[in-house]
């Protein structure tokens, strides 16, 4: 017999089931990215910031502790805390998650379901967009569009492409008569208010691109225009309940599997980039969703792949030569204080092993011909986009050989002044490299290639990293003189923390 819901949960034995099936290290590193070091997995605290890990999580006790600013608990405390949620709304929706029941008494669905309902109006929208795309006449032009594109029929159906009439209330029309309201229409992005009231349909005359989380559950959509007349070219859905641009990678449901199995993922800009890459077996592939790579999107990426291997596949010209240092920055971010970016190729693996302390590989794809992933896959094929990726450089290999080949500019001799500006744009790269052995293989190739003497790059080089050893030494003073009192109180805390996380020891 159910109980009404006073704070408490209405069953403890389904709250009890949901603590069971919660692995402590699996639900944290949805959000942090986590480095095994003896028993605990370290990372960096979500709570607050820092570039020195000192958030730890004990899968042992199923426990978390933070000792910079002190946060710590079990796993549901972690998902309260960083989502922001009640001890109720935490369980309710884990138990969604693990296909649970969680009864509560005195409480409407429609009031506490919101999320549910949104991702079943959007299911019913697919259903509506694809319909239209497989027999209405006047979808004849989307039609061709995909099949010029190389896309059939499977491929509709697996990324359950549609196409949204030119109409302003085809799809208002259809769910309304499903007895959905306008109101839910609106929360799920579906529709637009007009400026004198009522509703329209927010897409019209695009091919419609569902957009899936992890789970499969369709929670937006990507549109793509049919005219030259219509803006934007692609049209998102906006914010919701259950979708986050920031939080969401388009085809991950699709991809999540290849990208386990290949230890691995591709990072392109577009929708059909990466409709085109599955269309021709390359299936470790995900796309941002019209905005910038963020560290969240790094987090969930990382959940999937042990090495940690990311390749930036964005178009070949100037704004997607931006894109692709804005994400490897990104991606620089999320991994602080974890380790370092893997900055040395297979032919320095012995050199380097020993010291080894890499926490993730970052290597660019590019296409001299200039072309994006889909035109080059379309023109040239699976193959020879599988070579490009075999031989992507290192993050580290691509940016120094941008420098060099955009200072050239196809001159024969380089002025003293144009080397000294290379130089002087490559030595924080090689300032970062920590391995001496690896930096000083680096110093012989570029003082190589660019014509410069050995003695006098590795001399310059130097200069840099007892310049940046010298604000570390100076940045370390300074955080150790503020706030003695605050420091010595917050460590007792750690001390007493460190106890009950490493009780056997004492």
């Amino acid at each position: 017999m159910d109980k009404k819901f006073s704070g408490k949960p209405a069953s403890s034995d389904v709250v009890e089931e949901i603590k069971n099936r919660l692995d402590i290290v699996d639900t944290v590193s949805e959000h942090v990215l986590l480095k095994k070091s003896g028993r605990n997995y370290w990372g960096c605290c979500p709570f607050h910031k820092e570039k020195t890990p000192s958030f730890s999580v004990n899968p042992e006790k199923g426990i978390y502790k933070c000792f910079g600013c002190g946060e710590g608990g079990d796993a549901i405390s972690f998902l309260m805390k960083i989502n922001n949620t009640s001890f109720w709304e935490t369980m309710t929706a884990l138990a969604q998650k693990f296909g649970l029941e969680l009864p509560q008494a005195g409480v409407s669905k429609e009031s506490t379901d919101l999320k549910n309902r949104i991702v079943e109006v959007n299911e019913a929208a697919v259903r509506f967009y694809k319909k239209q795309l497989l027999e209405n006449p006047e979808a004849k032009q989307a039609r061709d569009y995909l099949e010029k594109r190389g896309i059939g029929r499977d491929v509709i159906e697996e990324f359950n492409l549609g196409f949204a009439p030119d109409s302003y209330d085809a799809l208002i029309k259809h769910l309304s008569a499903a007895k959905n309201d306008y109101e839910l229409l609106f929360k799920a992005g579906l529709t637009s208010e007009k400026t004198g009231g009522g509703y329209v349909d927010r897409f019209r005359n695009r091919i419609m691109i569902p957009i899936q989380n992890d789970k499969g559950d369709f929670i937006a959509f990507g549109a793509r225009a049919l005219s030259d007349s219509q803006q934007p070219k692609y049209l998102n859905s906006p914010d919701t309940p259950v979708f986050n641009k920031s939080r969401s990678l388009f085809a991950l449901y699709q991809a999540k599997e290849a990208i386990r199995e290949q230890d691995s993922v591709i990072l392109m800009e577009g929708y059909f980039d990466v409709i085109s890459a599955h269309v021709h077996g390359i299936k470790n592939v995900v796309a941002t969703l019209g905005t910038a790579l963020t560290e969240q999107h790094v987090k969930i990426i990382a959940r999937y792949t042990d090495s940690r291997k990311i390749y930036l596949a964005f178009d070949s010209d100037e704004a997607g030569i931006a894109a692709t240092n804005r994400g490897a920055e990104v991606i620089r971010s999320a991994f602080t204080g974890l380790g370092e970016i893997r900055n040395f190729d297979e032919s320095f693996v012995d050199a380097a092993s020993k010291n080894d302390r890499t926490v993730c590989e970052i290597r660019v794809i590019t296409t001299k011909t200039g072309k994006d992933p889909d035109e080059f896959l379309r023109t040239e094929g699976a193959e020879a986009y599988r070579k490009l990726i075999e031989n992507a450089p290192l993050l580290i290999d691509y940016s120094i050989n941008r420098i060099i080949n955009e200072n050239e500019q196809e001159k024969k001799n380089l002025t003293p002044q144009e080397k000294a500006d290379i130089i002087s744009e490559i030595i924080p790269l090689l300032a970062e490299i920590h391995n001496s052995i690896i930096r000083d293989e680096y110093v012989r190739h570029i003082a190589d290639r660019i014509g410069i003497n050995e003695e006098s790059l590795r001399t310059e080089v130097n200069k840099s990293l007892r310049n940046v050893t010298t604000r570390q030494k100076k940045k370390k003073i300074s955080l150790t003189a503020v706030n003695r009192h605050q420091q010595c109180v917050l460590a007792q805390k750690n001390l007493l923390s460190l106890y009950f996380i490493h009780t056997e020891k004492f």
